[in-house]
């Protein structure tokens, strides 16, 4: 009776240690203060501003991480997957992305590939990107070791929206 007391302290600790464990990866996006005008949006695991008028659209949003919120000035694409090393800044582009703004795929020309800060990731890069019919627009791809989850962002704004978007997402 004694060993299988025992035995059953022993697996309860060792799961409730797993579950703490597995708690700490729980998605929990950094909190941020957004500019006025601008609202947050959170996935769990990255956050940033968007301008307040903006809304979900469902046409490029869906239950596989991706979710577009856009608005009459422009709009922001975000994807998100796991990856279970750092990218580099050669990483290829998901065809999720390649979807934002379009009714089918067209490939994103990318240029620069710099090393940024972003809330909450372990690795982020930013580029300039273009499509040839005259696109362009800013990606931010982002990797964070702790969960291995990765955020792909496209923002496709006028500059100062732009500018205020980024911002609120580097650290």
């Amino acid at each position: 009776m004694l060993a299988v007391a025992c035995g059953s302290i022993l697996i309860l600790g060792a799961a409730l240690g797993v579950s703490a464990i597995e708690a700490s990866k729980a998605p929990n996006g950094p909190q941020i203060t957004v500019p006025t005008g601008y609202k947050a949006v959170r996935d769990g695991y990255f956050t940033y501003a968007v301008p307040s008028s903006w809304s979900t659209n469902p046409a490029f949003t869906d239950q596989a991480g991706d979710v577009e919120t856009s608005g009459s000035s422009g709009w922001a694409g975000q994807h998100i997957s796991y990856l279970l090393h750092a990218p580099s800044a050669s990483a290829a582009v998901p065809v999720a992305v390649d979807s934002f703004g379009q009714s089918s795929p067209a490939s994103l020309t990318l240029t620069g590939g710099r090393l940024i800060d972003v809330k909450g990731a372990s690795v982020a890069f930013e580029y300039q990107a273009n499509r040839p019919n005259g696109f362009h627009a800013v990606l931010v791809h982002a990797w964070a070791s702790r969960t291995d989850v990765e955020l792909w962002l496209l923002v496709h704004a006028p500059q100062g929206q732009t500018k205020e978007i980024l911002a609120s997402l580097v650290g």
